[in-house]
């Protein structure tokens, strides 16, 4: 729905006042099922900002950077209103039952509070995530789609011509996956002490990834989905718990990532990603089976 909004350049007013309309109506429902008027609004921000830092940045073939002076477009400002609203309104729902039945318009914020929830910067958390080991993945994926982000809009800045990535050799290596952390500092040690054991594959992305990149459903999935993880290190109970539920279960995560994979383009990515759906459906079972034995499900 989104994209269609964003991409369409509709003649039809009625059609264009009934897709926004819809949108809003799905967005009120989205709060009313699950309170997330901070995410939201956050993403809107980030995805406001970063549209109108791509107005701006532009390249210039003979001094590096131009300026741009453009209004941000008319579709992207229609779209964060209309999200924006429809999260503003659903949550206002859901507060004022919360009113009505425990004197507290902000009572979800509340119950985190109750659940042990507090603001601190715990950083044993990177290694040790005190909860099951997949909600490492859940912090480390989404600082991973936005340092993703921010490399290829810098990239196209720069007028790159061709990506670099340093990967193992040896397959093995990639069960070091299990923990994002140990992985990452074993290949950043290989890459300087052992290269013989790092290959680099080179990729010629597609073109426009700025247009690419730059669309609103693309930007506000991957703000929506990655502030979950962040709030959930920044303000837990000394723990990681779902925080792979939060990123995982909904569509956001795989849109940003569906993103940057087909813009990189590099085979051995791609049958990485066959190695995490195997994972992903092994998970999906051992759930099932919590499930049923009335287990904590994560």
């Amino acid at each position: 729905m989104v994209c269609q909004l964003d991409a369409a350049h509709s003649k039809s007013n009625a059609k264009a006042f009934l897709g926004y309309s819809i949108l809003f109506v799905l967005t009120v429902l989205l709060n009313l099922t699950r309170p997330s008027l901070i995410q939201s609004l956050f993403a809107i921000a980030f995805t406001l900002v970063t549209l109108f830092c791509l107005q701006y940045l532009t390249v210039n073939s003979s001094s590096g950077y131009g300026i741009k002076v453009n209004k941000l477009p008319k579709r992207a400002l229609a779209l964060a209103v209309t999200i924006g609203a429809g999260s503003i309104t659903g949550y206002s729902i859901y507060g004022f039952y919360c009113w009505r039945t425990t004197d507290s318009f902000f009572r979800p914020f509340q119950a985190q509070i109750d659940w042990g929830r507090t603001l601190a910067f715990r950083p044993w958390l990177l290694l040790f995530p005190r909860s099951l080991l997949i909600d490492l993945h859940g912090l480390y994926l989404p600082a991973l789609l936005c340092l993703g982000l921010v490399y290829l809009l810098y990239a196209s800045t720069q007028k790159a011509s061709a990506l670099k990535l340093g990967l193992p050799k040896q397959p093995w290596l990639y069960l070091l996956l299990a923990h994002p952390l140990v992985f990452i500092g074993i290949l950043l040690g290989l890459k300087r002490f052992a290269r013989n054991w790092v290959k680099t594959v080179a990729t010629v992305p597609k073109q426009q990834w700025i247009d690419y990149l730059g669309q609103f459903p693309i930007l506000y999935a991957i703000a929506f989905s990655s502030v979950h993880s962040l709030i959930n290190f920044l303000a837990n109970s000394g723990h990681l718990y779902s925080t792979s539920r939060h990123f995982f279960a909904a569509p956001y995560a795989f849109i940003g990532l569906g993103a940057i994979l087909s813009i990189v383009s590099i085979p051995q990515l791609n049958r990485l990603m066959g190695m995490v759906r195997i994972v992903g459906m092994g998970l999906l079972v051992q759930q099932w089976f919590s499930y049923a034995a009335d287990g904590w499900l994560g």
